[in-house]
C-alpha cells in the first residue's frame, strides 16, 4: 500500500511523475523478486477532467496536466485498476480498533451511510472511466 497515485506531472509539482516512482519501484524493486506491480486507485487523478465542462480560461490552465495525467494512465496499462471493496477492506484493517470492529460488524466503521455510498458510487465511476480511457489508448 503506497499513498503515490498516478499523477505523472499532472500535480501542482510539475517536476515530479508519480507513474514514472511507480514504475521503478516495479522495475527495481518487485520485478526482480517476481512480484507483479498492482495500483488500485480511488480516483482517476485529474486524467477525468472533460474539456467540455470546464470553464475555457480554467481548461487552458490545466489542459497540459490533464493530458499528462492520461498520458500516465497508459504508462499503467495492465497494472492499473480502480479501488475494490476488498482493496477498501484492506485499508480498514489500518484503521484504529474502534474503527475495524464497525467495518467487522458492517456498520461502515463510523463512516456515514451516504459516504459510503459515494465511496461505491466513485469506485464504478473509475473503473469504467479506467476501462474505456485504458480501451481508447
Amino acid at each position: 500500500m503506497l499513498s503515490e497515485s498516478p499523477c505523472h506531472y499532472s500535480s501542482n509539482r510539475a517536476s515530479w511523475s508519480c507513474t514514472e516512482a511507480l514504475l521503478k519501484f516495479e522495475r527495481e524493486a518487485l520485478r526482480p523478486k517476481g512480484v507483479q506491480l498492482d495500483v488500485a486507485a480511488g480516483i482517476p487523478y485529474r486524467a477525468h477532467w472533460d474539456e467540455r465542462l470546464t470553464p475555457p480560461e480554467e481548461w487552458a490552465r490545466v489542459r497540459e496536466k490533464v493530458a499528462s495525467a492520461r498520458q500516465g494512465l497508459g504508462l499503467l496499462s495492465g497494472q492499473l485498476r480502480a479501488m475494490s471493496a476488498s482493496d477498501w477492506a484492506f485499508v480498514g484493517t489500518c484503521c484504529s480498533d474502534q474503527i475495524q470492529a464497525g467495518l467487522d460488524a458492517g456498520s461502515g466503521g463510523g463512516v456515514p451511510a451516504d459516504v459510503l455510498a459515494a465511496r461505491r458510487r466513485a469506485d464504478a465511476f473509475t473503473a469504467e472511466f479506467f476501462a474505456a480511457a485504458l480501451t481508447e489508448g
